[in-house]
């Protein structure tokens, strides 16, 4: 077994001609659009890997996790990826829009394109947007994906893969299902590699049946993210060396050869969490759910970081500040917020009934 370093030294002198396209190529295209793009593309730029990787200096102090650096590395020996370009990269950050949103279209031989939508960095706004998916039926980010898609500079042999990783991977499906009907003919296979799923009513929609079949769900084991919210729980569970929510982290999924190592179902944690999470959203009315998230966001902006990096490099002062201002919150939040974490408690209690009756 190995991850995905193993398969680029394995496997990286290998064309695509010689080994097509697989869901390991896919893993890596996910992880391509974490690089720190900003600095050396713009959207109306287009530089191959080997280029980027020459830019590295420009790079070095802006990488999310020391993983990706080494990817690029590797990726630049490789015979397989040195050569493709990346292009159209769009990247933004925005407060008031509480949006994150990164994507980068990478070509590939044959008239293939894979876009790849980023997941969630480390930034405050990042993660709550990704709360905000458990009460609003599209976010900023979801929108400037279709869009993105929509604008697309195709031919007719074009054809496509959409993917990403965490939210990347909720993006894309999102944005496949809300594509016009001349993108959604070109697309291949929709990749949602450990992607939180949406509300209930996005699932039952018209425009995410036509484009089920075409979504190929990857999770690991222990997966806690890959499980919020709903999906059409059709998944391919992927062998972690990691715990918990780490397995999270693609770097830890084990392969061999050109696919995943599987395993027949997910383990007690992930089903656990699964049931725990989402029997709390539904004890939830949906304005309970936005005002709670609003006062957990209030909470980590006090601490005058923007970002869990800065965040834990002050964690003293933070913590200080977060408590300072849960104190100066109103009656009503502090009521409210009891109030839905006595919810998380129920719904522990509840499902671990639930889980002892099983065994």
């Amino acid at each position: 077994m190995g991850n995905i370093f193993d398969y680029l030294i394995w496997r990286g002198d290998l064309s695509f001609s010689a080994v097509p396209f697989n869901e390991i190529d896919n893993l890596i295209c996910s992880r391509i659009s974490y690089l720190p793009l900003e600095k050396v593309l713009s959207k109306n730029t287009s530089l191959t890997i080997k280029e980027i990787q020459q830019k590295k200096d420009k790079l070095k102090k802006y990488f999310i996790m020391k993983e990706d650096e080494k990817l690029l590395d590797l990726l630049s020996k490789s015979n397989r990826y040195k050569d493709l370009y990346l292009e159209n990269f769009i990247s933004h950050t925005n407060l008031e829009e509480e949006k994150q949103f990164a994507v980068v279209t990478i070509t590939l031989p044959d008239n293939y394109l894979y876009i790849s939508f980023r997941g969630t960095d480390n930034t405050f706004v990042g993660w709550k947007e990704d709360f905000n998916m458990t009460f609003l039926k599209q976010v900023p980010s979801q929108i400037e994906a279709v869009n993105y898609l929509n604008n697309l500079k195709t031919n007719i042999k074009t054809k496509l893969y959409i993917g990403g990783h965490s939210k990347g991977g909720n993006l894309a499906m999102y944005a496949s299902m809300n594509a016009n009907n001349n993108i959604k003919r070109k697309i291949i296979n929709i990749y949602n590699n450990d992607g939180p799923g949406f509300l209930e009513e996005v699932i039952n929609t018209k425009e995410y049946k036509m484009i089920e079949d075409k979504i190929k769900t990857f999770i690991p084991q222990s997966s806690v993210i890959g499980r919020l919210l709903n999906s059409n729980n059709i998944f391919q569970v992927i062998k972690s060396d990691e715990v918990l929510l780490m397995q999270h982290d693609l770097y830890s999924w084990q392969l061999c050869g050109s696919h995943f190592t599987y395993l027949e179902n997910v383990n007690f944690n992930s089903e656990f969490i699964k049931e725990v999470m989402n029997d709390w959203l539904h004890k939830m009315t949906k304005a309970e759910r936005e005002n709670f998230v609003e006062v957990l966001y209030k909470l980590l902006t006090s601490t005058k970081t923007t970002t869990f990096k800065q965040f834990d490099k002050q964690w003293f002062s933070s913590i200080k500040s977060m408590i300072s201002t849960y104190y100066d919150l109103d009656k009503e939040d502090k009521k409210m917020v009891i109030k839905i974490l006595d919810y998380l408690y129920e719904s522990i209690k509840e499902t671990s009934k639930k889980q002892k009756s099983k065994a």
